[in-house]
């Protein structure tokens, strides 16, 4: 794995009161978001039926979307636990369906860890990752105090995804090489939980 940052926060702004949901553009290449004034009646551009909101997924959700994306199955107590965690959370839902999830976890102020980036292997390939990604940035931007740092442990063969999000391989100017403790991982993926 590769670790990254997002290392030029430095047009930081305060959270924004209220929040809405994004909706896709036809374009997946445009990351100009759309905020839903009313959430309860989606916006819909093109043929993507696709809304992101700021919201958790529910435990069943968040193990179904993991499970099919071929991230492995964990039990629900934990899922609810990891979610209870989460800092910032987008759900892109086509209609009342978890199609894709980004989640940050931290410290809400200097610390801050993109936890989750899964799309349904349906979507894949039509920029609801970057959708998402440019979401997390963007919230991240509102509410980390001036200093922050956020960082990614991108899976193999996925920087460039984080590196067109404004994401930077380490090290770097700022971090090191990175390190991370792989013995859970090692036990979730060798069936010996």
């Amino acid at each position: 794995m590769a670790g990254g940052s997002l290392s030029n926060l430095s047009s930081l702004r305060r959270p924004l009161a209220g929040t809405g949901a994004l909706s896709l553009s036809d374009n997946p290449g445009n990351f100009a978001y759309k905020v839903q004034t009313e959430p309860h009646k989606p916006q819909r551009y093109g043929t993507m039926d696709i809304v992101i909101r700021e919201e958790l997924p529910s435990a069943d959700e968040y193990r179904t979307l993991r499970r099919i994306a071929g991230w492995g199955d964990i039990p629900k107590a934990t899922a609810g636990k990891a979610l209870a965690s989460t800092a910032i959370s987008l759900c892109a839902r086509r209609d009342t369906k978890l199609v894709g999830l980004g989640r940050v976890v931290g410290d809400n102020a200097l610390y801050f860890y993109v936890s989750d980036v899964v799309v349904h292997p349906d979507e894949r390939g039509s920029g609801l990752g970057n959708q998402i990604i440019q979401g997390l940035v963007a919230r991240v931007r509102d509410v980390a105090e001036p200093g922050a740092s956020v960082a990614v442990l991108a899976a193999p063969g996925r920087e460039e995804f984080y590196e067109q999000a404004g994401f930077k391989a380490c090290p770097n100017a700022y971090f090191g090489q990175g390190l991370a403790y792989l013995e859970p991982i090692e036990r979730l993926f060798s069936g010996s939980n």
